[in-house]
């Protein structure tokens, strides 16, 4: 077998590794933050990269700031804010003009985009735009169901190493989701069935920040990623108007195999 040969039955043995490592996680996570875990420099053209890892989200307030402070802001804001851990698994490609597009997988959702990026030199910026699709899940113990879709917008700044050894990177990122689906009553309202549904309809926007590192060399490197990002929400739950507002702290890690 040539050397060519040998380094890329590797390459397939590591992504096989990376993607069963999330496997456990994805079969049933609904929950989960949504990073990008790549630096500002784009790939070159026809250069791929694919990654796995995990992502979490935690909200940092208990009870979140709400207009009419029932249960019925806390559930929409837990719908909306999806507090959790899931799996991160991505692939991303380089395309001409320096532009760069990629896929990714939260358990929460699917996300699909395209950036581009302006090089100076071991220092780029990038901004691109990315389409979300939440993927319809049973939210935990089968207490109903939620669904959307949204968009949201990443512009970074980052520097690179010689030879991409290292990479840092930060900046803000904002975005929206639209959210519909049910949930039993009995988890907004005391005296409600626990077998009856009531629909769930409301919208979903944050804005926040970023940084993250990554360390590797030639074909494989690890990434960290940090983000903080304020949530406003707001909708209908059943019969009732309700908004909520909250904070959350979404820490991601990955690894990322190039070739």
């Amino acid at each position: 077998m040539s050397s060519d040969l040998r380094r890329t039955a590797r390459r397939r043995r590591a992504l096989v590794g990376l993607i069963a490592a999330t496997c456990s996680v994805a079969s049933s996570a609904c929950a989960g933050g949504a990073p990008l875990l790549h630096p500002a420099h784009v790939l070159r053209p026809g250069e791929v990269s694919i990654g796995a890892g995990v992502s979490g989200q935690f909200k940092n307030l208990t009870n979140p700031t709400a207009k009419n402070g029932d249960t019925s802001s806390a559930l929409l804001d837990s719908v909306a804010v999806a507090p959790g851990v899931a799996p991160w698994v991505s692939g991303r490609v380089g395309i001409v003009h320096d532009f760069e597009g990629g896929i990714t997988y939260t358990g929460r959702e699917i996300r699909i985009d395209g950036r581009h990026a302006w090089n100076f030199g071991p220092f780029a910026l990038s901004a691109g735009l990315g389409a979300t699709a939440l993927v319809p899940k049973p939210l935990p113990g089968d207490s109903g169901s939620v669904y959307g879709g949204g968009a949201d917008l990443p512009v970074i700044f980052g520097w690179s190493s010689t030879a991409d050894l290292y990479s840092i990177w930060f900046g803000p990122r904002a975005g929206f989701e639209f959210l519909k689906g049910q949930v039993l009553e009995s988890q907004f309202e005391p005296s409600g069935s626990a077998t009856t549904f009531a629909p769930v309809s409301g919208h979903h926007i944050y804005v926040g920040g970023l940084v993250g590192f990554r360390v590797g060399f030639r074909y494989f490197h690890a990434a960290l990623e940090l983000s903080v990002a304020y949530h406003t929400s707001g909708g209908t739950i059943g019969p009732d108007d309700v908004t909520a507002r909250d904070v959350s702290i979404a820490p991601a890690a990955g690894l990322v195999l190039s070739f």
